[in-house]
């Protein structure tokens, strides 16, 4: 019995580069980044400017992160016992967040069409 599939090169070609793009999503991170890192920057409390000025953006293939390098930033933002909570980050993340995925599925979805 022999059996042949038409189209099935190209499906395994389609395949194998939709596979590649979701292992390197650094572009839709990378716009992620930016769009919470501009929410963030309007929010950041800013008594000296010295926590504002010292965000730092990792953007990989697998994902992104944005961080403040001055110690005193998770107590800033979480709050502690004798100061309350300001988390300029976390809701700049949210706020956003219904744009940053929508960006992702679109690509995600561009690379499976």
């Amino acid at each position: 019995m022999d059996v042949e599939t038409d189209g099935l090169p190209q499906l395994v070609d389609r395949l194998s580069r939709a596979h590649d793009g979701i292992l390197d999503l650094s572009e839709p991170n990378a716009q992620a980044a930016r769009l919470v890192g501009g929410q963030a920057d309007g929010t950041v409390p800013r008594a000296t400017g010295a926590l504002a000025s010292s965000r730092t953006v990792t953007v990989t293939g697998s994902g992104w992160g944005i961080g403040y390098g001055k110690p005193y930033a998770p107590m800033v933002h979480w709050g502690t016992r004798t100061m309350r909570a300001r988390p300029w980050l976390m809701l700049a993340a949210r706020d956003t967040e219904s744009t940053w995925m929508d960006d992702l599925t679109e690509h995600v979805q561009q690379l499976l069409d």
